[in-house]
This record gives structure tokens, sequence and C-alpha cells, in this order.
């Protein structure tokens, strides 16, 4: 049968027992449906926590505003927010140790406009935000690779202020880059260059990756026509995820995909660096995400594995509050690994300033992934740690968050 680029089917048997694991019906909230008033209602879920410390979805109620989800601000127009800026909403504090980044302060922006939430309702995260959240990373420096004591420093680099995902793409803003996809292709996209760095050169999308209609069998690249794509997202089972786990983060992705949907929904997937300098919180280097203290399950999802007896259920996005980053994004460690869109190159020249390895030398290039997933150990859980894979690999330890330019106006 041929490889279908969306189907999200893991390309083995050998992963197929891990990937069973990632049945998540019971620990994700019905979808309810919407009122002609455009409010809608999330009923509290059911169930208990699962192994391997997971939270449970918050329950509850979340009126979604008429108009579609409520923005939780943004940096100051006109201005640059200094590095965590802090602000507060429903005063549920995000950082870690050490942050002043708060949920849905003024570090928080616009997550109702992308084309991926406008028919969501708001029910990511304990508090039941827009799963399209992004947070103001503000630029600074951080130390490439990490400070170790007693060992010396790389100089740091610089990084430009952007916009990040609070929450892991889920699978319901993924089914609507899908429901799309006929439309979006037909217009003429993705074109060369589409999602790129606007400071570094190269880094957009390049029509060699779309695979053509008459590809031969198990070619990479992105689907190129609508007989190779999927209409419903299907776990790497094969199986269509039913609607209450459209809060649960989408797996499986190759890269093509990740940068494809980030580009669709108005975004790019971040540079290894720029990834880096979140999960480290700019300047302060954090050993991880959330600071110093060692991971826990209280931080993160980790350390789970196809043998250890018990199944190991991914918890909806944004149910580790203590694993916050200082920027305040959530899932930084654990739960999927990242991709970049970093190649594997030469080392950066210190210091350097948005630095980034962007040339391919084939399509399988390997690209870097980051953060670490809910197979990793805790030393995949470091924020400067750093993985490399196959560009075109649908993994179930793999999935996406997408960065967002700062306009001119900011």
């Amino acid at each position: 049968m041929k490889n279908r680029t969306f189907t999200l089917t893991c390309l083995s048997a050998a992963l197929l027992s891990a990937c069973g694991h990632l049945d998540l019906g019971d620990y994700a909230a019905e979808l309810p449906p919407q009122e002609s008033n455009g409010t809608s209602v999330i009923p509290s879920p059911g169930g208990s926590s699962g192994s391997g410390g997971m939270s449970e979805p918050a329950g509850g109620h979340s009126p979604r505003a008429e108009g579609g989800a409520e923005s939780a601000g943004q940096p100051a127009s006109g201005g640059e927010s200094t590095e965590g800026g802090a602000g507060g909403m429903g005063g549920a504090e995000v950082g870690g140790a050490g942050g002043e980044s708060s949920v849905g302060g003024e570090s928080a922006s616009r997550g109702a406009e992308k084309k991926s939430c406008l028919d969501l309702p708001d029910i990511c995260g304990k508090d039941q935000r827009s799963c399209c959240e992004v947070r103001y990373v503000s630029a600074g420096e951080v130390v490439r690779g990490g400070v170790k004591e007693g060992e010396p420093s790389a100089a740091p680099s610089h990084v430009s202020a952007f916009y990040l995902s609070t929450f892991e793409v889920t699978v319901g803003r993924f089914q609507a880059f899908l429901d799309d996809y006929d439309r979006w292709r037909a217009s003429g996209a993705p074109r060369a260059g589409d999602g790129n760095h606007p400071l570094v050169p190269g880094s957009g999308w390049r029509t060699e990756w779309l695979r053509p209609e008459d590809a031969p069998e198990g070619s990479t690249g992105l689907a190129a026509t609508s007989r190779d794509v999927e209409r419903e997202v299907t776990n790497c089972m094969g199986v269509p995820f039913q609607t209450k786990m459209w809060i649960q983060p989408l797996n499986c992705a190759s890269f093509y995909e990740a940068q494809a949907f980030c580009t669709w929904d108005g975004g790019r997937l971040p540079t290894d660096l720029e990834w880096e300098y979140a999960a480290a919180g700019g300047s302060e280097n954090r050993t991880y995400p959330w600071g110093t203290e060692p991971p826990s399950h209280e931080h993160a999802m980790y350390g789970c594995s196809a043998d250890i007896g018990a199944p190991c259920l991914i918890p909806p996005v944004g149910s580790y509050l203590p694993g916050a980053g200082r920027f305040g994004q959530l899932d930084l460690a654990g739960s999927l690994a990242e991709w970049t869109f970093d190649t594997v190159g030469e080392p950066f020249p210190t210091p350097c300033s948005d630095c980034a390895n962007v040339e391919q030398i084939h399509e399988k290039n390997p690209r870097n992934t980051r953060g670490g997933s809910w197979t990793s150990d805790e030393a995949d859980m470091v924020a400067s740690q750093n993985h490399f894979m196959e560009a075109y690999l649908h993994l179930p330890m793999h999935g996406i968050r997408c960065a967002y330019d700062v306009p001119a106006s900011e």
C-alpha cells in the first residue's frame, strides 16, 4: 500500500506496541456541540490520572466568547517587552523556578485568529485557553549547549524576539489543516520560501519537498495531491481519533508535515537556537525549562517504554504546569520531541546572531529534534539536549510546536 503522508501510521511493526500506548480517550474532555450563539461549555471529564504522574485534564466550565476565543493580550504596541514579561489572567503562575511569566499575561498573545483554531473552542490547558495561544519570547542571549559547572562556556548567541506556541500542536488543530488542504494546495501553496525566518536566508519551504503525483513507492516529502491525503487524522495504529481526543498532542508527524502545518497556520518551525533559547529561559541558561530542580513526573511526561508492563498514556497538552518554561510554554520537556528547522551541520561560530543550519544535502537529511519525549530518560529533559532524525520519518515520539514572527508594528 502506498505510504500516505498524513495517515500518521507507524512505519514498522516494531513500533506498533509503543504506538498502542497512545490510546488517550479516557483522559480527554469531550468536545461539546457549538451553540447557535457561539458559546460552548466544556463538561468536567471523568477518570483519574494514569501512570507516570500524569495529570487529569482540567474540569469545570469554559465559556467561549462570541466571535472566537478570548485573546490574552500581547506586548504593548511599539515596544519589545523585557525577558519574561509579567502579567496574569486566572492567577495560575507559569514560568518555573524564578520565572516571571504567568498564564495569559502580557507575554501571551492572539491564538484565536490562527486558522487552525477558528472553529475550535478554548479547551487547552488547565484553565482551558485557546489551543493556538502563543507567548512572546523577548530578545536576548543564551549559551549554546548550556552552562556546565567547572567547564568553559561558549560565547553567548543572540536570539531576536519571536512568538512561540504555548502548547504543542493538537489533533484538532491538525485536523483543521487537513480539512483545508485541497484549497490551500489549489492556491499554489506552499510556495518556495514560505514559512521562512526573516533573518535566516534559506529557512523557508522548498519546492522539492512536495512529492510529485508519479512519485515512486516510499518516496519522502509532503503529499502533493489530494489522493495522498487522508481526510481525518489517525493515531499511530491507523485508527481515526475521536473528537474527545482533539486536545491530545499530535504525534507521528514528519518534518515536512510539521513545516507545512506551521506555514499554513501563518508561522514556521523554530530554529534549533530559538527552541533552546526558549527552553533555557534566555540568559538564565536554565538546566531544565522549569529551572534547576531535577525532573519528576510533576514536571513532564517521560520515562515510558513498551516494556514497562503498563500503558503509558500521554495526557492532553498543558497538563504539567510545574514544568512550564520561563516564557510560559508548556511541555517543552517530555511528552513529544519537537522538530526544529535545523539540519545537522557544522557548529555555529561563536558568538553568533540568529544562527541556523539550513543546508539540506538530500531529502533524508536529518533534522534536529528537541525536548525529549514520553520514551526519554531524565537526560533528555535538559534544555540544551538535542537529537537528530531523518526528516521523512513518522515516529510516535515526534510532535510539532510552531514559531511566529513579531509583526513590524510591535
